[in-house]
């Protein structure tokens, strides 16, 4: 006795009609809201600035120009022998630098 397969086991259509990748909470009109929202984003750019003064002052105890320069060397070299390229790692390294070069 052959087997008979049923293609149209599962049925295509689902239970739950509403898609949630295109329904999003829409923004409150509220205006405490609005006003938090706006304190936050303030407060986040404060701290970015705070972020980057901190790391400018430890980048500049603790390296020297010379140290900074050697690892600016390198990398230059490494790009010369890799004919202009580096992956991005050592690029953003070699980015990173330079501007700790301005700092110290």
């Amino acid at each position: 006795r052959p087997r008979q397969y049923s293609y149209y086991k599962y049925s295509c259509t689902s239970t739950n009609n509403t898609n949630t990748k295109s329904t999003k909470m829409a923004r409150s009109s509220n205006p405490v809201e609005s006003y938090r929202r706006e304190q936050r984003r303030k407060e986040i750019k404060k701290n970015k600035s705070a972020r980057l003064k901190a790391r400018d002052v430890r980048v500049a105890t603790t390296r020297t120009v010379t140290e900074v320069q050697d690892e600016i060397t390198t990398l230059e070299k490494k790009q010369t022998f890799q004919n202009d390229h580096l992956d991005s790692t050592d690029t953003r390294t070699l980015e990173r630098l330079r501007k700790e070069l301005k700092i110290v």
